[in-house]
């Protein structure tokens, strides 16, 4: 059994998070009755949920905690998790199976807010497919229709024993499929959605916009794996670390309150905020294909079990993470 890259990555992003985070070592204060806010500092990857934290700034949400976000754009979430470590930032961006290995590898890093997800009112189906930004797209002329065709086959990720890897093992488990069985190959996004069309491989899992440039293509996507393995609820979170946690307690409440607030704003006014969302991810696409997103307004230890259990059934963990005390008190 491997065990999770979480460590190597994190070493391996340790310089990267350390040079790209502005302005030194220095830490931010609690949030006070000074004039002058306190600063939280976030390490961002630039995708579409990031909006929220424009949101905050625009609707007031940080005057009212007296606080100023500064935001750090970082290339992957594990430089954000190594920024964390080395007290860089006071919060970073991170999807649930990056977090739940980092977890499984002792980094104290804690759950301050949900990011995204999927929401609870919207059954199974096309109309909750339309929250997933990633897919498993098939070239319409190889003749494959469904999961379980793709025995034996290749599949195109961007990572091994990532994100987009996870979903889709749990979905070919569910149809009968053994991802042991399957040659996962890794490539950029730009290359998988070529390969495809050339046949190169039998299957890809691009994401938003990939995946419309595979739609461009006339690929066919044939299943949407996230909404199953994550089910509904927080899917990517807000974390920081165990000892800002505790040594800033009142900065990351702050930013807790404000970042929930953005996050209703932001589902209550879904196209205007879409609309926002594809502007921070620099996406060249039309908003009306960009999907949906939705922000969670709680994180329960359900949403990180789940994700835990998966990580074990396909066997990209040996044995479930310790997640006991892992999510900050939810006002």
């Amino acid at each position: 059994m491997k065990k999770s890259p979480i460590v190597g990555a994190l070493a391996a992003g340790v310089a990267l998070a350390l040079a790209a985070c502005s302005g030194g070592g220095g830490s931010a204060a609690e949030p006070s009755n000074s004039s002058t806010p306190a600063v939280v500092k976030v390490a961002a990857v630039g995708i579409m949920s990031d909006v929220t934290l424009d949101i905050a700034k625009d609707q007031g949400y940080l005057d009212e905690e007296n606080i100023a976000i500064e935001v750090t754009k970082v290339a992957a979430p594990p430089a954000g998790l190594a920024a964390l470590q080395g007290g860089q930032v006071d919060v970073a961006f991170s999807p649930g199976v990056v977090f739940v290995n980092a977890r499984s590898q002792n980094v104290p890093v804690v759950v301050v807010a949900g990011a995204s997800g999927f929401p609870e009112d919207v059954p199974k189906g096309p109309e909750l497919d339309k929250y997933d930004d990633t897919g498993v797209y098939v070239n319409p002329d190889s003749g494959i229709t469904d999961l379980k065709q793709l025995e034996g086959k290749s599949i195109a990720i961007n990572a091994r024993k990532a994100n987009l890897e996870a979903t889709t093992s749990q979905a070919l488990l569910d149809a009968g499929v053994d991802p042991k069985n399957i040659n996962w190959v890794a490539l950029d996004f730009t290359s998988m959605v070529e390969a495809l069309k050339t046949g190169k491989v039998d299957a890809a899992v691009p994401v938003n916009p990939f995946t419309l440039r595979a739609e461009d293509e006339g690929m066919k996507r044939i299943n949407s794996p996230a909404t199953s393995f994550f089910g509904p609820g927080a899917s990517s979170y807000w974390l920081t670390s165990e000892k800002i946690a505790k040594d800033k307690k009142g900065l990351i409440e702050a930013f807790h309150r404000a970042i929930l607030k953005a996050n209703d704003y932001a589902n209550k006014h879904l196209d205007e905020s879409i609309a926002a969302g594809v502007k921070v991810a620099g996406l060249d696409i039309p908003v009306e294909k960009a999907g949906k997103i939705y922000w969670p307004m709680k994180v329960v230890q359900d949403d990180v079990d789940l994700i835990n259990e998966n990580l074990v059934k396909i066997g990209f963990l040996d044995k479930p993470a310790n997640l006991k005390d892992v999510i900050l008190p939810q006002p």
